[in-house]
């Protein structure tokens, strides 16, 4: 987790799995605010999980697009799946401007959130 808040940006990652039998997972949490203990903490997750990278996790009542979330609500992507296979590396961009926060995966966007809970926060990456 960062230490500092960020408004106003734009991360790019590169990440890839390998085949594995297990479900891959990881995903990066932007717009984190509220205390550090939390497991969960307050953010708008851009989700890396295999097959799902550019779904939106609300995370410990987060909102976004008006949507209330009394625990952990997912905003599907919008378009077909743009990951690479195992093996090879994937390109998320994660913009955030003002209260609105966009995911492109390998140059598709797959979703795009307004009216976020805030316009500011820390940023986390997750590995599950």
């Amino acid at each position: 987790m960062t230490q500092q808040s960020f408004a106003n940006f734009a991360l790019k990652v590169e990440y890839r799995w390998y085949a594995q039998t297990e479900q891959m997972n990881s995903g990066i949490f932007v717009l984190k605010t509220g205390p550090d203990s939390f497991f969960l903490p307050k953010a708008i997750e851009a989700q890396l999980k295999k097959d799902s990278a550019g779904d939106f996790v609300l995370l410990s009542q987060a909102t976004l697009n008006g949507l209330e979330n009394p625990k952990h609500k997912s905003v599907k992507k919008r378009a077909a799946s743009s990951e690479k296979p195992d093996g090879e590396w994937n390109r998320v961009e994660v913009v955030v401007k003002g209260n609105t926060v966009t995911v492109t995966v390998n140059g598709v966007l797959q979703n795009k959130g307004t009216e976020a809970y805030t316009d500011a926060g820390a940023i986390c990456l997750q590995s599950e």
